[in-house]
């Protein structure tokens, strides 16, 4: 299965990447951490989905692409090729949403077009990470607590005359 283009916006290191990729051979080179091996991981990712996705035509059935999963858009398509669980075992991050470029503000768009319109096209949000501390209204209480039993302590040891 031949790559047409890649397109990235705020994926991993790219913060945008459109690309078209010649019938013959490509070649894909560059400086260390440049984002070589990630763009590979993609694609690979994503073509490890196309048996389904060529089986799916061959039925006459009507679906999308979509990676789906928590820091995924949630599209409601019918059909749906979700490629989370490739992205997940191929790329090995913590969560999903660790793939969208840390230096953005937006999230990661992918798009992928192989021959025969297998296109994969699809958007990884970024969590809003918001630190809980869900006791922090008790800490007034606790500290008053915590001076009784210092005071009960120290009287408990302090021998009287």
């Amino acid at each position: 299965m031949k790559i047409h283009s890649v397109k990235l916006e705020n994926f991993m290191l790219f913060d945008k990447l459109n690309t078209e990729f010649s019938p013959n051979v490509n070649l894909i080179f560059g400086e260390n951490s440049s984002g070589k091996t990630a763009l590979i991981k993609l694609l690979y990712s994503c073509a490890k989905r196309i048996p389904e996705i060529l089986e799916k035509k061959t039925e006459g059935e009507d679906f999308d692409y979509m990676a789906r999963s928590e820091g995924f858009l949630d599209w409601p398509y019918k059909n749906i090729v979700y490629i989370h669980s490739e992205l997940q075992d191929v790329f090995c991050p913590d969560r999903l949403d660790h793939l969208v470029n840390i230096c953005s503000e937006g999230p990661a768009r992918i798009t992928v077009n192989f021959e025969n319109d297998v296109d994969f096209q699809f958007e990884i949000m970024r969590q809003t990470e918001i630190f809980h501390l869900p006791y922090l209204s008790l800490l007034p209480f606790l500290f008053s607590l915590l001076h009784l039993l210092i005071i009960h302590l120290m009287k408990s040891h302090i021998n009287y005359i």
